[in-house]
């Protein structure tokens, strides 16, 4: 089925790594969501944005659309087909409610994605953590009045508990929800702004470590 999405594409013209990157509810165009694809791409990854929620899921709402789901395996199918695409170097990573419909795509089709991170992802735990077995990133800010950080340091602990040793939390003592989105001078802080960053250069150290093909010792 067809899935209304926004791609961005690194600049050449040869095929590399890519991201489905899914937004803290997942239905409407957003900004920040568009500036961080931006950042992405820059860094060298296709970066696929799908439209894949329906008309009413609430921020922290742990509630899936069964369609949720579905609509981003599809757009992740069609991301797979791309020209600047390898297939076997496809990532997943999402915010809030986000997060947890990239966990539960992980599950669904668990061949078809590289690894998967999440920011202050919203998380029922018992559904997800002993099937996600490819490397997973969990990023949570302790001023998060969303979702609470306990729920990303069980998750972690669950995960590794399954057998998952690619598993890592990282926390960020001033950061709260959606912190991938908090390095805008005008909203946050200095401090806050320095700590964003932190955060993000840690996710793209993840992405890097998992998606960039590996060169022999010595190339």
């Amino acid at each position: 089925a067809a899935v209304p999405a926004f791609l961005f594409l690194p600049s050449g013209s040869v095929a590399g790594p890519a991201l489905v990157f899914l937004r803290d509810g997942g239905a409407e165009r957003d900004n920040d969501v568009e500036t961080r694809a931006t950042d992405l791409a820059r860094a060298g990854y296709a970066v696929l944005v799908p439209s894949y929620g329906g008309p009413a899921v609430a921020e922290a709402d742990p509630q899936v659309d069964p369609g949720e789901v579905q609509r981003v395996l599809d757009a992740t199918r069609a991301l797979s087909g791309h020209p600047r695409v390898i297939p076997s170097r496809i990532g997943i990573l999402g915010t809030g409610h986000g997060g947890l419909v990239a966990m539960l795509a992980v599950m669904e089709a668990p061949k078809r994605f590289a690894c998967v991170a999440q920011a202050s992802g919203v998380v029922d735990v018992p559904r997800v953590a002993s099937h996600v077995k490819i490397p997973v990133l969990l990023q949570h800010g302790w001023k998060d009045d969303v979702v609470e950080i306990g729920d990303a340091m069980y998750l972690g602990a669950s995960l590794r508990r399954s057998g998952n040793s690619w598993a890592r939390l990282k926390e960020y003592t001033l950061l709260g929800h959606d912190l991938w989105y908090w390095n805008n001078r005008v909203r946050y802080s200095a401090d806050q702004v320095a700590q964003a960053d932190w955060a993000w250069s840690d996710l793209l150290e993840f992405l890097d470590r998992h998606l960039r093909p590996r060169r022999p010792i010595g190339k």
